[in-house]
């Protein structure tokens, strides 16, 4: 098959992205010290640096309509697809290219350069989440416990956080970097998003609005809490 790939041996371009929203699943906000390649103090970024928890047998769908198969997941990091080639060797695909993600019972499009996973969805409307981790500073930690500041964007790459078996860095061994993890939730309609605020439910089910705040009300809606969020539109499906 004719797919383009690109090795992990590359450096990440860590996009960070602000969103213009108040909405948050999950946010958080922690420093972890990575040394050959893995976390030391911080398991859970060895789980959220990819979204989905193992590589899964997928149905990975692209722009031109063409399926292709394998076992792969996805980095939350940079929002790009890593399959298993020959068993044991990790590559990356060019994620502008994958329109689909299907595998490990979770369905995911691709929607203004992130994967959003579809939770719930009924008719025209979705309910979907993305995942992303944002790196907020680098600190090189000095024989001393001394440090330096430097860029994070030019520092990160795929064998530093892990990605990949045996790979060496290319500098420094150990490395202590402030990120931020995030789950969003947002509303799907016609292949666009919309931040699952209330504005958003009351914009997209204008005939409900009535319903949508007695809800709320009710039961004491918090649009940062998933099962909140999920709740509601259930309810109004």
């Amino acid at each position: 098959m004719n797919l383009k790939y690109r090795k992990n041996r590359r450096g990440l371009i860590i996009l960070i992205i602000v969103f213009g929203i108040s909405i948050s699943a999950f946010t958080q906000v922690k420093t972890v010290i990575i040394e050959n390649g893995r976390a030391i103090n911080d398991t859970l970024f060895n789980k959220r640096m990819f979204f989905l928890e193992n590589f899964v047998d997928s149905r990975l769908t692209l722009k031109d309509g063409s399926v292709y198969s394998a076992k792969a997941n996805i980095v939350t990091i940079d929002q790009y697809v890593v399959i298993i080639v020959n068993g044991d060797t990790l590559r990356t695909m060019e994620g502008s290219d994958i329109a689909i993600f299907s595998g490990g019972g979770a369905l995911i499009y691709k929607i203004d350069g992130d994967y959003h996973q579809i939770i719930e969805t009924g008719g025209e409307f979705s309910l979907a989440m993305t995942k992303a981790i944002y790196f907020e500073g680098e600190r090189l930690p000095g024989a001393y416990g001394g440090s330096n500041e430097t860029s994070a964007i030019t520092k990160i790459s795929p064998q530093k956080i892990g990605i990949g078996n045996g790979w060496s860095w290319t500098d420094e061994n150990r490395v202590e970097m402030k990120y931020r993890y995030k789950e969003l939730l947002f509303l799907i309609l016609n292949g666009k998003r919309y931040p699952a605020t209330k504005k958003n439910f009351e914009r997209l089910f204008p005939k409900q609005k009535a319903d949508i705040t007695k809800f709320i009300n009710d039961n004491n809606v918090r649009f940062t809490e998933k099962d909140d969020v999920i709740g509601l539109f259930s309810y109004l499906l």
